[in-house]
């Protein structure tokens, strides 16, 4: 059995002024690595707008990458400290997150 679309799959998505920008950093087979949806008309992700809105997907990812420009200036160091007695897959799992780096 194969899980839901999702699984395996990392990204970032905004929303903004109706539109649905999902950054796919880790896509799936077949699946494009920026993704642009009405979320107003089509809240089910059903119809990728990309290639006929390309003004708005430069405009979306220009405001996530400043986003994560801010993001990154406020990020906790880690602390050797910190990780210990967690296990491996604990600091991943917090790495995915963004808590540690």
């Amino acid at each position: 059995l194969s899980g839901p679309p999702w699984v395996d799959r990392e990204g970032t998505a905004i929303l903004d002024g109706g539109w649905k920008l999902i950054e796919n950093s880790t896509p799936a087979p077949g699946v494009p690595a920026v993704e642009l949806y009405d979320a107003r008309r089509d809240p089910l992700d059903q119809h990728d707008l990309a290639a006929q809105h390309p003004e708005t997907v430069a405009r979306l990812r220009g405001a996530l990458a400043e986003w994560r420009a801010e993001v990154a200036k406020v990020r906790l160091e880690t602390h050797p400290a910190g990780e210990a007695g967690l296990s491996s897959d604990e600091i991943e799992r917090l790495k995915s997150l963004g808590y540690v780096q």
